[in-house]
């Protein structure tokens, strides 16, 4: 037992996995298609949740109460500057990409300003920051008239292969890349050391 015990505290995740199958069992006996079939029709939304999580993860990483609360609103912005740029073409597609991650490193700035240099405590400057964007996104919303994706972008987001949703290819390659950094690089080893105990890690060399 102590093995066990041992072997779940350096492991905790093993608790968000538990909890993750209990749920989709618990969705299997609610609903009508199956084991994997509600499995899959939940992966597209999940992989859209697991992108986010992984920048949220490298925040709360970064130690000292990190968090970002703008998020939702920066992907809201990002979704009504993008869909506008794209206007229902391929065309310019990657111009909307482009501004959108533009956007979001903007955003960033701002948050990074306001937490290091201002030293406002993360959680209130990011959602004060958050409720800026609101504003702007309420603006965004009255001018809008018509809501048009990227046929290609809307085929990423919708479409399957044998069953499986396009989208978590990208998801899972994010994964792979956050998980590669936090392991493998001297930058992933030293935010984790950061987060851990920002003291140590400076005597230590950090």
């Amino acid at each position: 037992m102590s093995t066990v015990g041992s072997w779940l505290s350096t492991r905790p995740w093993v608790w968000s996995l538990f909890g993750s199958m209990v749920m989709w069992v618990m969705v299997f006996l609610l609903s009508s298609h199956g084991l994997m079939g509600s499995l899959l029709i939940n992966a597209g939304t999940a992989a859209f949740l697991a992108i986010v999580g992984l920048g949220q993860m490298l925040t709360i990483t970064s130690g000292q109460g990190g968090i970002d609360l703008s998020i939702p609103y920066v992907m809201t912005l990002a979704a009504y500057v993008s869909i506008t740029i794209m206007n229902g073409s391929n065309a310019h597609l990657w111009v909307a990409v482009a501004v959108s991650i533009l956007l979001g490193i903007g955003v960033g700035l701002i948050n990074s300003f306001s937490i290091l240099v201002l030293r406002i405590p993360p959680i209130i400057a990011t959602l004060a920051i958050g409720f800026v964007l609101e504003s702007i996104i309420i603006v965004f919303a009255g001018q809008q008239t018509s809501f048009l994706p990227s046929p290609l972008l809307e085929g990423l987001a919708q479409n399957s292969v044998l069953g499986i949703p396009l989208i978590l290819v990208p998801a899972c390659g994010f994964a792979v890349v956050v998980a590669f950094m936090l392991f493998r690089t001297s930058f992933g080893l030293s935010l984790r050391a950061a987060g851990q105990n920002r003291r140590a890690s400076f005597l230590a060399g950090v």
